[in-house]
């Protein structure tokens, strides 16, 4: 919704003005990292988000999509 779009856009700008980036890229985080992370949740059958739905294949998604 436009609601969540601009707390999400004012939420990236608050931390970019105090100098920490918000981009996966920034930091150099590895793909190996990435498939580890990944991994984890699905061994552990990890669900996350309000509707329990995000699991390690989404989580995979959202990390990549980050960079």
């Amino acid at each position: 919704s436009e609601k969540v779009d601009k707390a999400i856009a004012k939420t990236i700008g608050f931390f970019e003005k105090m100098g920490l980036p918000t981009r996966l890229s920034a930091y150099n985080v590895p793909d190996t990292t990435i498939d580890e992370i990944s991994k984890r949740f699905e061994k552990r059958n990890s669900l996350l988000g309000e509707n329990k739905n995000i699991d390690g294949k989404a989580v995979r998604t959202i990390l990549e999509d980050r960079k």
